[in-house]
């Protein structure tokens, strides 16, 4: 069974290397920011070839993996998401979103790499995560993922994913109080797991990536 996986913002393959196998396809936030959701499923079924595959994505690629599941289901025995949004429903909250999303933006035009860095680290999403190393930043492809890629731009998924809930599992840190909250609000149909003494970076928790292996794996 062939995995998929997309990482995170100044995330990169490691973020899934806990889940090294020959079968894993990991898709670098670089290579394909530019292309359309079209296009990248065009990628990934040439890549198939007729067979089915996990898709997993983490925080900005949770959103792109739901946006490539709802397109194609069929490619896919089943969605894992590890940090994840479903998308916002009025217009309202994207504009409050995109404000949030254009100070992004600015930290990076007016920060040096290192600062930058700690700076984001230091945002309170990121409480209980282990920092992110990152040596040099990409700014052109990292404001990309703001202005291309950001939840302010993201469709309304919600009620899309419900038809497929049986298929598509959860997973979030409990110091993650933001996306916790979201998810004890809007995702009592779907499969959720909440795991303890870890916050938005779901991915370092060795108790995920256990329970990520069981899935892979049934």
């Amino acid at each position: 069974m062939k995995v998929i996986t997309f990482h995170g913002f100044l995330g990169d393959a490691k973020q899934f290397q806990f889940l090294e196998d020959d079968s894993l396809i990991h898709f670098p936030f670089e290579e394909f920011i530019h292309l359309d959701i079209a296009a990248i499923i065009n990628h990934i079924e040439q890549l198939l070839s007729g067979e089915q595959a996990t898709l997993i994505g983490y925080s900005f690629g949770a959103r792109l993996a739901m946006q490539i599941f709802i397109k194609r289901p069929d490619l896919f025995n089943q969605l894992i998401l590890l940090g994840g949004h479903a998308g916002l429903k009025t217009e309202l909250e994207k504009s409050e979103r995109f404000k949030i999303e254009e100070n992004f933006i600015n930290q990076l035009e007016s920060r040096d790499d290192s600062d930058f860095i700690l700076w984001w680290n230091n945002l309170d999403l990121f409480n209980g995560d282990l920092p992110l190393n990152v040596e040099r930043l990409n700014r052109d492809v990292l404001k990309l993922y703001f202005s291309h890629w950001g939840l302010s731009k993201q469709p309304y998924l919600l009620e899309d994913l419900k038809m497929f809930k049986d298929q598509i599992f959860w997973f979030f840190g409990e110091l993650d109080t933001k996306y916790c909250a979201y998810a004890k609000k809007d995702l009592n149909d779907f499969n959720v797991n909440f795991i303890p003494q870890q916050g938005h970076r779901v991915f370092q928790s060795s108790l995920a990536q256990n329970l990520i292996k069981e899935r892979l794996w049934i």
